[in-house]
């Protein structure tokens, strides 16, 4: 059990080292790694793939998506912590365990759906990781509720997941939330906007006070204003102040920050960067 009383990972207060929260976010990023795998032949040739950005342009293929297809690093990441929670909790050694769960698993029939899995090498790599995975995740619970890494985890696990993300051409474009500046007779709006960065050179209209803005001077207009609020998530925030978001987290708790739904606020960010 936690005796200090918050989730190791986002800080909330939790008797576990992991929050529901945070177990739920790390178990759609370990499926989220196996779909991304699955789909990353059909990224391999540059201007394939979910944003149209690719790697490794002068050789014609994507190396980021080929190193994944093989799950190279997939493996290699998630398999130490396989061993490591095997060994923490007296269970059957990696080696043989893993070598009976690749025997079962080889020996399916292969998934048409998955690009490359008729091929014994790559049903022998796609076993594998989705062996790892489905240890992982039958372990989870019980490694938030008992394991002090689990925040050691939960990064690296992390980390892993936005490479997968983006080499299987997935990369979701920024989105942030907006209030809305417009003058009523009230005030200012204050009725919240979600504006992605798919929207650029669109418009987006509030419901609230029925004004339609051009997606650009919305957001000039936020950022200049005093009591409308621009709101970024941890990676935005992150990239944009050139911080970890380890420190946007201790930021937070100490009061320098305004933090609500995971996302931080433009204004008190200026105001800690001084």
């Amino acid at each position: 059990m936690n005796e200090g009383g918050t989730c190791t990972i986002c800080q909330r207060s939790s008797q576990r080292f992991a929050c529901e929260r945070c177990e739920h976010q790390m178990r759609l990023q370990l499926q989220e790694v196996l779909d991304f795998q699955a789909i990353a032949a059909d990224n391999l040739l540059p201007g394939q793939g979910g944003d149209g950005r690719a790697s490794e342009r002068g050789l014609g293929v994507n190396i980021a998506a080929l190193d994944l297809v093989g799950a190279f690093d997939a493996i290699a990441v998630l398999e130490s912590w396989e061993r490591m929670w095997r060994e923490d909790y007296g269970l059957t050694p990696y080696g043989p365990a893993s070598a009976e769960r690749l025997t079962a698993m080889t020996q399916a029939k292969p998934d048409p759906d998955i690009a490359g899995t008729s091929h014994p090498g790559m049903q022998s790599t796609r076993a594998t990781l989705v062996g790892i995975v489905n240890f992982l995740q039958s372990w989870l619970s019980k490694t938030c509720s008992e394991h002090p890494a689990v925040d050691e985890f939960a990064r690296e696990l992390r980390t892993l997941h936005r490479a997968c993300q983006q080499a299987a051409g997935q990369t979701r474009r920024a989105a942030w939330r907006v209030t809305c500046p417009a003058d009523t007779d009230q005030g200012e709006c204050g009725k919240q906007l979600r504006v992605s960065g798919q929207d650029f050179g669109g418009h987006v209209s509030c419901r609230a006070c029925g004004t339609t803005w051009p997606v650009e001077r919305l957001l000039r207009v936020v950022a200049s204003s005093q009591h409308a609020e621009l709101w970024l998530d941890p990676e935005a925030a992150s990239e944009w102040l050139g911080i970890s978001e380890r420190t946007l987290r201790l930021w937070a708790r100490e009061g320098r920050l305004k933090r609500a739904n995971g996302r931080y606020e433009v204004h008190s960010l200026r105001e800690a960067i001084g």
